[in-house]
Formats: C-alpha cells, structure tokens, sequence
C-alpha cells in the first residue's frame, strides 16, 4: 500500500464487481476506508482500536478492531440491491487482513432497532464472499436488557485464533451474566 503525504493511499482500483476505495489514516492508529457507489452513496468502513475487549487476557497478544460501517452521505435506500456495496466491504476487509493475526468484532447498531436485520446483511455478505481464509463466531451480548449481535472475524492462519474464539465466547457470556 503506497502512502501520500496526506496519509492517504488507494489499495484498489475497483472492478467489475466492487467499488474502488481508499483509506484515510486516522490519529490513534484508527483506519477508516471510504467507496462511493454509482447512486451518490458515500461509505465509511472504519476499523478502531478494539484492544480493551480482552483486556483480562493476558496471553491474547493479537491487535483487536471494532469494525464500523456508516454511511456518510446520501441515501442507500435508493439502491437497497447494490451488490457491489458487499462486494467492496468484502475487499475492504481482506485488504485489512493483510496482517493474519488482526482481529476485527463487528457489532450490529441497536440504536433505531435494525440490528438484526444489520446481522443477516453481514452475515449474508460473510458467506458470499469468504473464500475459506477468514472464520467468524457469532455472539449476542445483552446489556440493559438489549440484544447486542456481535460477531468476531479471524484470519485461520491466526496462531491465537483458538483462545481468541474462546475469550470471545466468554466476554458475551459476561454481559449476560452481568445483567442477571
């Protein structure tokens, strides 16, 4: 990945089958990569620094993300079919896992009561465009008596991805025993 001076770079240059996107180096070691579709949608997939999740696990050593996704300017429900949007997340994503040992959580906003259908969408997105190199665990974590779908990525040649996995289980079963 070459780097400007404005901390920008452009790891792809599209195809076909997806948008071209580029990343923008934030302060703190957060990455954010922004697409536009062809119906004047922007997108941010962001990755931020996600290393408190396991801070009581001492022997996971790996660099931990929270991934976001978030439109930033316009509407995406003029083109609810857009497949190049998966597509390019999908990209976005394989382009962030360069380095195997990342490990990326997703979590599904609640906050106007679309986290489910939010978790079919990356699910969908997740069994149409894994080639095998990435395995996912699927978690809910209730937390003031909301459901929190959650799901945590790792690289399969990720060295720590059997107590990573495990830990994670363990964190969601946390919050549920938490709010009991």
């Amino acid at each position: 990945m070459s780097t400007s001076e404005k901390g920008e770079t452009s790891p792809n240059s599209g195809t076909s089958q997806s948008y071209k996107f580029r990343s923008l180096k934030k302060h703190g070691g957060h990455v954010t990569f922004e697409f536009s579709t062809l119906f004047a949608v922007k997108y941010e997939v962001y990755f931020a620094n996600y290393s408190s999740l396991f801070e009581d696990y001492p022997d996971i050593t790996c660099a931990v993300y929270c991934c976001g996704i978030e439109v930033a300017e316009g509407d995406p429900s003029v083109s609810p079919l857009d497949k190049k949007v998966g597509a390019t997340i999908a990209e976005i994503i394989e382009f962030f896992f360069a380095e195997a040992d990342n490990i990326i959580v997703y979590v599904c906003d609640s906050l106007d009561n679309r986290e489910l259908a939010r978790k079919r969408k990356f699910d969908d997105w997740f069994s149409r465009y894994n080639d095998g190199s990435y395995i996912k665990h699927n978690g809910v974590a209730v937390i003031d008596g909301n459901k929190i779908y959650n799901s945590l990525i790792l690289h399969n040649r990720n060295e720590q991805r059997h107590i990573v996995a495990n830990a994670f289980d363990e964190v969601n079963r946390w919050a549920e025993r938490i709010e009991k």
